[in-house]
């Protein structure tokens, strides 16, 4: 298993929401990222930002270890 962090601005603070993920093989950490964001977030053109669904805040990115 492989840690997936969600980066998440909300509030002006920077979160890290934790996930526990299986790569599969061909798959990379930013694929999975991606898959999350279109999931969570929409792209606000106008404000070159990705807004979250559920209004907390912005998706910054994700990283994992």
């Amino acid at each position: 298993m492989t840690k997936i962090y969600i980066i998440l601005l909300i509030g002006g603070m920077y979160v890290l929401e934790p996930s526990d993920i299986k790569l599969q093989e061909g798959f990379f950490c930013g694929d999975y990222g991606d898959i999350l964001r279109e999931q969570m977030a929409n792209y606000n053109e106008e404000q070159n930002r990705w807004i979250l669904k559920d209004g907390r805040g912005d998706w910054f990115g994700v990283m994992c270890k």
